[in-house]
Parts: C-alpha cells; sequence; structure tokens
C-alpha cells in the first residue's frame, strides 16, 4: 500500500492509498468516485453557506 495522493481542503486532509479500488471493476470505482464527489460537494456547499451567514451578520 502506497499513498498516490495527499492535499489538503481548508482543514481536512485527503489521503489517496494507491490500493483502494485495485481489485474493484470500471463501474464499481465509477459509483465509489460519485459517492466521494457527492460527499465532498454537500459539505462545500454547507461551508459556503456558513460563510455567507457570517458575512452577512458583519454587515
Amino acid at each position: 500500500m502506497a499513498i498516490a495522493a495527499e492535499y489538503k481542503i481548508g482543514q481536512t486532509s485527503v489521503v489517496i492509498h494507491d490500493d483502494y479500488c485495485k481489485d474493484q471493476t470500471q463501474e464499481e470505482v465509477e459509483t465509489i468516485l460519485n459517492n466521494i464527489s457527492r460527499i465532498a460537494s454537500r459539505h462545500l456547499r454547507e461551508e459556503m453557506y456558513r460563510k455567507e451567514l457570517e458575512k452577512q451578520k458583519a454587515i
């Protein structure tokens, strides 16, 4: 198992290992990536909404 990618988004650390999808079909990999995208998008939208509310309260 090796780290394929590592980065930060805000205060979140993301580490991707190269063995996570090695025994998966292409369809299963696409499903995994779509699920990750859906979850991350929801959290990013919530963070943007929270920041916008904070900015409006400061006005």
